[in-house]
């Protein structure tokens, strides 16, 4: 029997302890994929957010493979045992990402006993090695986890820390207690405690030595080899892989990989950003494909195999939740005693029970009707007779109220409505509230089709891998009125529905019949070695609708620079991915792109990454194959010209609000457009990483006593750049490493850090010399 990992809680808990195991995922196999870039909370009330800024080499995209998803040990590696098995997995069949390790590097992912286990054999799925392209020899080991779930479940992309190990070659530091060459103690990074304990499995601290023979398959090892450990219900422990090249920063291998919101970590032996500085323990977005192999010795809980998904709309309910469970216990009666549906209509202070009906394995239950404006978070308990509980993932969905605007803008796999980069992308006189659109903003998830019929201009901006793909309702949409207008955003729409691979596009697909395009050359920064890290040239077209404004703008500077470059890296700190593709005779190229590979083997051309079209109904369409937002003209001493082109009413976004016939008013006085705040918030700093300067923004909807500050990883205070009180509204700050305030500034990962009464939020920056 092969099952999706799930975690477990006892029998008898209080409701804030309900609440608690919210952050618990389990059900692994119907969780959906998360954006690149979101907020997450720590246990401390601190938010961070997860990005895409990946060295190239480290991270890359991969077409999804069926033959990667979790399959039975069995067949892998046959064990001559008579007794029940199963498989602790998280890969849900969404992983898409080979992601590198290094000589001496280590690669952990936690797991939680759903019972009483013993530990059969463990494994990965490795996608690829080298240079130098020999099998490399692996070193595995399981440990023990100090933090709890939720800790785990809510650590933040970070550097946490290392042991030290005196004399032994690498950077004087080793990854976990055990390690023959520890001399020393835990040195925290983050002010956080150690995360990992003591071995579980290993020989004196050396884990197992396996060389494989080649690629495909999980990669495993037997516990066996050493001893088979016990696990109880409810105990943390970590697979560990070290990749035992001597090299550090070489002998790549790559383990598949994928984000679905339970963080593995990394150990960099020779650091993550700046070599030989930041080495140690990463706490990552990414999940590792790991598989665990297990004789189950206790009861086990329930299986929550998937339940309903309500989309976001204007519906106010009752919302019908169905449910599918069932309960295998191997060992002793099997059945399940009760499902109960659970929600909140206030983000989770006050939580409602409903007792689903039905027979195993199917439950159904209902959300009672709510008013407008309403966000429900929900989730599924199921507990079996045995008295084991299953708790789900918790989903969301908001009813939506529309205002009677008649744009709507679509934030696809944003967490927040507002916030950097949302705020920007119109330009510098929309985001000072200087001019204003009349619309409504979208960052709620997959949107319910009756949502679109409210509106006659859509503008869908995705920043990475889309959370959800509305292509379907968006064509029915248009072709249901001529008037209605659709302007999309995405540097991987179009890729990470390809899989990655270059794609031709013909009648009847989405590309083609709305967006007029009929081949893919997927990825166009990429030349298969390198490129995502690289900025890309473009070439506004001359003449053309939006490509003459940016080519206007770009001859506008002093002194002038000699390109126009993307660089989201920069800029959004996501990869400089881009695509390039072949469009219909009617479509109109606004911005070429230089192609650095084409099919991943290096090509320079120039290929449409901008386009526009009027479809024969008269329907507007702009598509883009970049995100605006991160034009540049320079970020270094090789482009010594920078100009953040992105950021002005030049961008394609503004100047297809004129094109769409939408008013821009310049009178914002009135209360429904006013220019206060409604909470607060610190946005990201942009550009980031930066040199030599770079711009902090955060919003205040009261006057308060405000102070910004900025700290080194150690906590050490750098600079003050407010400390005063300041009335409500919008502001900015400018931080620059040659001032008083940035001397002497290494290169590195900073904090700054803003209090405004009660209101704390920090966020990372990083400085590039």
């Amino acid at each position: 029997m092969v099952s999706v990992f799930s975690l477990t809680k006892p029998k008898g808990d209080t409701m804030l302890q309900k609440a608690v195991y919210l952050f618990v995922v389990i059900i692994i196999s119907s969780m959906t994929l998360i954006a690149q870039e979101r907020m997450v909370m720590r246990p401390d009330g601190k938010f961070y957010r997860f990005n895409g800024n990946e060295n190239s080499f480290e991270v890359m995209k991969i077409k999804p493979n069926t033959d990667q998803k979790r399959v039975n040990p069995i067949v892998r590696n046959p064990l001559s045992v008579s007794e029940v098995l199963d498989t602790l997995g998280y890969n849900d069949g969404s992983f898409n990402t080979n992601f590198g390790f290094f000589g001496q590097d280590w690669m952990l992912q936690w797991f939680v006993a759903p019972a009483d286990l013993i530990i059969k054999g463990f494994a990965c799925m490795m996608d690829d090695y080298g240079p130098p392209f020999l099998p490399p020899i692996l070193e595995g080991k399981i440990v023990s986890i100090k933090l709890n779930e939720e800790q785990l479940l809510s650590a933040p992309v970070e550097w946490d820390g290392y042991y030290q190990a005196s004399g032994n070659g690498y950077n004087d530091i080793t990854a976990f207690f055990d390690n023959p060459d520890r001399t020393g103690g835990w040195i925290s990074t983050s002010g956080d405690p150690e995360p990992f304990d003591t071995d579980i499995w290993s020989d004196s601290g050396v884990g197992f030595l396996i060389q494989p023979s080649g690629l495909g398959g999980y990669l495993w090892i037997r516990t066996n080899e050493f001893f088979e450990p016990a696990i109880l219900l409810h105990e943390r422990f970590g697979i560990a892989f070290r990749n035992r090249g001597i090299t550090m920063d070489a002998d790549r291998v790559g383990f598949l990989a994928g984000i679905i919101g339970v963080p593995g970590w990394k150990f960099y032996a020779n650091g993550r950003f700046n070599p030989g500085v930041d080495f140690g323990w990463w706490s990552r977005e990414y999940t590792w494909d790991y598989l665990v192999e297990v004789e189950f010795i206790g009861d086990i809980p329930p299986e929550i195999h998937s339940f309903t998904t309500v989309r976001s709309g204007t519906s106010t309910g009752p919302f019908s939740i169905d449910a599918v469970i069932t309960d295998e216990n191997p060992i002793g009666p099997a059945g399940i005693a009760k499902a109960t549906l659970w929600w909140s209509n206030d983000d989770g202070t006050m939580w409602n029970d409903v007792l689903m009906t039905g027979i195993e394995p199917n439950f159904t239950g209902e959300i009672p009707a709510q008013v407008i404006n309403t966000e429900l978070l929900y989730y599924i308990e199921a507990e079996d007779i045995g008295g084991m509980n299953t708790i789900s993932e918790t989903k969301n969905f908001f009813i939506f109220n529309p205002s009677g605007a008649s744009t709507l803008v679509i934030f696809n796999g944003f967490d927040n409505v507002n916030g950097y980069p949302q705020d920007y992308y119109f330009g510098p006189d929309i985001f000072n509230l200087k001019l204003y659109f009349d619309h409504d903003v979208w960052a709620y998830g997959p949107i319910a089709e009756d949502v679109y019929q409210y509106y006659q201009n859509i503008f869908e901006i995705t920043y990475g891998e889309p959370e959800y793909y509305s292509d379907v309702e968006i064509r029915h949409w248009i072709e249901e009125d001529g008037s209605r207008n659709y302007f999309l955003v995405g540097d991987d729409w179009l890729i990470f529905r390809s899989g990655y691979t270059d794609e031709n596009y013909y009648p009847g697909l989405f590309e083609y019949d709305i967006l007029g395009l009929f081949h893919l050359y997927n990825d166009v920064s990429y030349d298969g070695t390198s490129g995502y890290n690289i900025p890309s040239l473009l070439f506004p077209q001359q003449s053309s609708l939006f490509g003459q404004p940016m080519l206007d703008l770009f001859n506008s500077y002093l002194p002038s620079p000699d390109s126009l470059m993307y660089n989201s890296n920069y800029i959004l700190l996501s990869s400089n991915k881009i695509d390039g593709f072949e469009k219909l005779d009617d479509v109109v190229t606004d911005m070429m792109v230089e192609t650095r590979g084409i099919g991943g083997v290096p090509s320079v051309e120039l290929k449409p990454t901008g386009v526009h079209r009027t479809l024969p109904a008269g329907n507007k369409i702009v598509f883009l194959g970049y995100n605006p937002l991160a034009l540049t003209t320079a970020i270094d001493s090789t482009y010594p010209y920078y100009n953040w082109s992105g950021f002005d009413s030049s961008n394609v976004c503004y100047q297809t609000l004129k094109w769409f016939g939408i008013d821009i008013v310049t009178d914002v006085n009135d209360d429904s457009h006013s220019s206060i705040p409604k909470e607060f918030s610190l946005n990201q700093n942009y550009p980031n990483p930066f040199n030599p300067s770079t711009k902090i923004s955060w919003q205040s909807p009261v006057g308060s006593w405000q102070t910004l500050k900025i700290y080194d990883v150690l906590g050490n205070e750098v600079a003050t750049l407010v400390d005063e009180y300041k009335p409500a509204g919008r502001y900015e700050v400018e931080f620059d490493s040659h001032s008083d305030k940035g001397q002497n500034l290494s290169s590195g990962v900073y904090f700054y850090q803003l209090k405004a009464g009660d209101f704390i939020q920090t966020r990372k920056m990083i400085f590039i010399k």
